[in-house]
């Protein structure tokens, strides 16, 4: 029998799930082709294989991002059977393939194929994995100019009060919420160059 955890997880996603589609009958009921679908599958270390759905969409001009679901994906990843989950997943959320307008997807040939056929959805390649790849292919690229400069804007900013609050002031003027600072990047911490980048581009309309 189902433990007590199993029970309260499975009222939860049904909870979470029900709000979600009332959402996104809510978009569809404005625009019939409002939603933005993407998927991605990869294999843990472990030699698991899963497969995620996420959709974005907007309402009233305010853009909206869900997950629909990570789920074990252990069969060949063939056109076909891709095509079936997703159609299968949607479905369960009160919507259908006629309802996407764009689709993000990886560069493998099979991802790239997948519902290839329906001319009424816009194509779209994932950023963020077509930037991994074009890194891999291309070792000798420098990135160490980008990463002094942005180092030293920032340490400019941070190591003068008065610049900082030049700076919140600004960000107050954009309509920023809160007063972000920059940061600087340290070499013995982990994803240093990220988090410094991630942060001069939250406030870069201000600097």
């Amino acid at each position: 029998s189902p433990t007590n955890i199993t029970i309260l997880l499975t009222i939860e996603y049904n909870r979470m799930k029900e709000i979600r589609t009332e959402s996104i009958l809510k978009a569809i009921e404005c625009n019939p082709r409002s939603i933005c679908l993407g998927h991605d599958s990869w294999t843990s270390r472990s030699n698991d294989s899963y497969f995620a759905i996420t959709i974005s969409y907007a309402i009233n001009y305010k853009p909206v991002h869900l997950k629909l679901g990570c789920f074990p994906f252990n069969d060949s990843h063939t056109i076909i059977k891709t095509e079936q989950l997703i159609s299968n997943t949607i479905q369960k959320f009160g919507f259908n393939i006629n309802n996407i307008s764009s689709m993000v997807k990886d560069t493998a040939p099979n991802s790239i194929g997948v519902f290839k056929s329906n001319k009424k959805i816009y194509n779209l390649k994932c950023f963020a994995h077509v930037t991994q790849l074009f890194l891999r292919s291309n070792k000798n690229v420098d990135l160490s100019d980008a990463i002094d400069k942005i180092h030293k804007v920032a340490t400019k900013l941070s190591s003068n009060s008065n610049r900082t609050n030049v700076l919140f002031k600004a960000e107050e003027e954009l309509g920023m919420k809160e007063h972000l600072k920059a940061i600087i990047n340290v070499e013995t911490r982990f994803g240093c160059n990220e988090i410094m980048f991630t942060r001069m581009d939250q406030i870069f309309e201000a600097v």
